[in-house]
């Protein structure tokens, strides 16, 4: 139902799309809806029916609010249109039915939440490992907002000067590092590329902080204003529980969990485990392998 409501959604979009003059406020926002609502669809899919992943079913979650705010911004400029209040209730039904429902499943239903979400039989691996990868899929999210500002600055009234044009450049250049590092920092637990991260992780913040305070002295229409410091506002607190969820994964490097995160089986790589399967437990928690001693079997008569 999530999946063919966002569908339902896309298809008023590109209606809208349609109908709108090429250099309205209601055209750019529309692409910024249009963005959204494609990423939503992605995660819908792959990420939470394909896959049954929880962290992409979070990163869906903080999508969804930024498309329901575009969606109220966007009839609330436009309240005679019948496709701009049929998606804003479309939207609101995406964010209140199945998270609501959801999230009730999950808090009540452990074994539920075991199965929908092949989680690991080791709680603290689990935890590893939902760290992990949470911090990887709001790391994509980041730059999926990063991007939404970016559709914003199309509009000719934010290219009026070499700052705001530097700016743009900077931020596509460094927020494509910063992910990159991100995520392979995470993949091949490289320490080298997390301190490149965690360095260019100032110029997600600072281009949020800039986009809030610009749209601010530029004074543009009440549109721009609202989906623009939404997305600031929301971007730079991303950025920021992603530092704090890579600051546990760095902590967490060397402990197995990429080899859960690749596919070993958990009974093969928790610590614990680990250091039974090849012998006895020493003091100092290795493992040490036992040696097999020929037995000598003699027969009576």
């Amino acid at each position: 139902l999530s999946t063919l409501a966002n569908f339902a959604s896309l298809i008023i979009t590109c209606v809208d799309l349609s109908q709108f003059p090429h250099d309205s406020d209601d055209f750019i926002l529309g692409w910024a809806i249009f963005f959204t609502t494609g990423v939503c669809i992605f995660y819908i899919v792959y990420g939470v029916i394909m896959k049954a992943h929880l962290p992409s079913y979070i990163a869906y979650s903080v999508n969804l609010i930024i498309l329901l705010i575009y969606s109220a911004v966007s009839y609330n400029f436009n309240k005679t249109d019948l496709e701009d209040l049929a998606r804003l209730g479309i939207v609101a039904s995406l964010c209140v039915v199945p998270l609501v429902s959801l999230a009730s499943a999950m808090w009540k239903h452990a074994a539920w939440r075991k199965v929908a979400f092949h989680q690991s039989c080791d709680p603290e691996d689990q935890r590893m490992l939902n760290s992990r990868s949470l911090c990887q899929s709001l790391a994509y999210v980041n730059v999926q907002y990063q991007f939404s500002l970016v559709i914003f600055v199309a509009d000719a009234r934010f290219r009026t000067d070499w700052i705001e044009i530097g700016s743009l450049v900077a931020d596509i250049i460094c927020t494509t590092v910063w992910v990159v590092c991100g995520i392979c920092g995470i993949k091949y637990e490289n320490k080298a590329a997390v301190r490149v991260f965690f360095g260019f992780s100032v110029c997600p913040l600072a281009y949020d902080i800039f986009r809030w305070a610009d749209v601010w002295l530029k004074s543009p229409p009440m549109l721009y204003i609202i989906a623009i410091n939404a997305c600031a506002v929301i971007g730079l607190i991303l950025t920021v529980v992603v530092m704090i969820l890579m600051k546990k994964v760095l902590n967490n490097f060397g402990k197995g969990v990429k080899d859960l995160e690749n596919g070993v089986p958990p009974s093969l790589c928790t610590r614990l485990a680990s250091s039974e399967r090849d012998g006895v437990i020493t003091a100092d928690g290795m493992a040490t392998s036992v040696a097999q001693k020929p037995v000598e079997v003699t027969f009576s008569d």
